[in-house]
């Protein structure tokens, strides 16, 4: 099976200073890989190597970054702009800065809807609509009619995620979406990325530094300072971590499940 999205030998540079170097994973339809590491690893860096968000000056300088075939490194802005969407979803950090505090959320999903497909509002509505439903998110038409600052941070969270698959993209990437989140919103921004893979075979790119979180997913890759330390299944990396780094951020964390009930309590300050 060919995976949606692959990464062989990357190296990622912001001017001549290397961020990235040696990564390799591949992801499978319906997988959750998680990304983690302390802040600097390079964790948000890959994602957005992947997104086509680089800042001015960042470039892959080696190896391979597909997505089903099609090489990413050196693609147009042009070209990531088409597979942004409809291809390639996108969650970030605070999904709340990412909608415009004036308008509301309905105006703002058509818009999203609109630049890709030909169809009228009332369709849009339609569409968002029943995703909301799947979601488990209630009151949708409420959600519709509100602006993002009449809403909880944890629901503007998963309206983000509702957002970044109007269009149903095969591959979700996720840039630590539940750190800024309470334990409870923490718990339902994550029933909402396993729904997602329930429902549609989402393949999910999640970045986290937050190992409970990272408990969730199906493989782990392990990143220090730019450098792959411990890459394979989940279970295998957290029951016996064969890198001392990975040991090192397991102490961290005060305990993990890999199955229900809530994620660990957040690690103390300065731990990642």
């Amino acid at each position: 099976m060919q995976p949606r999205l692959s990464c062989q030998s990357v190296e990622i540079c912001y001017g001549s200073r290397p961020a990235l170097r040696g990564v390799s994973f591949a992801l499978a339809p319906g997988e959750i890989l998680g990304v983690v590491g302390e802040s600097g690893s390079g964790k948000s860096t890959l994602l957005r190597a992947v997104a086509g968000l680089l800042p001015p000056g960042a470039r892959v300088t080696a190896g391979s970054l597909q997505f089903a075939g099609q090489e990413l490194a050196g693609l147009s802005p042009r070209g990531f702009a088409r597979l942004r969407g409809s291809g390639l979803g996108m969650i970030f950090q605070d999904a709340g800065a990412s909608f415009c505090p004036v308008r509301t959320i309905g105006s703002q999903l058509y818009e999203v809807l609109a630049a890709h497909r030909r169809l009228t509002r009332r369709e849009a509505r339609q569409q968002a609509l029943a995703l909301f439903d799947q979601l488990l998110l209630q009151d949708g038409e409420r959600i519709w009619q509100s602006y993002p600052f009449q809403l909880s941070g944890g629901m503007v969270q998963r309206v983000g995620i509702a957002a970044a698959m109007l269009l149903h993209p095969p591959v979700l990437l996720a840039d630590e979406p539940t750190s800024a989140l309470d334990a409870a919103a923490q718990r339902q921004v994550l029933q909402t990325l396993l729904r997602l893979r329930e429902l549609y075979g989402t393949s999910i790119l999640l970045v986290t530094h937050d190992m409970g979180v990272a408990a969730r997913a199906d493989t782990l890759l392990v990143l220090r300072e730019g450098a792959p330390v411990e890459y394979g299944p989940a279970p295998a990396v957290l029951g016996s971590p064969q890198a001392a780094y990975t040991r090192q951020l397991l102490a961290a964390a005060p305990r993990l499940h890999r199955a229900g009930g809530e994620p660990p309590a957040a690690p103390p300050e300065g731990a990642f």
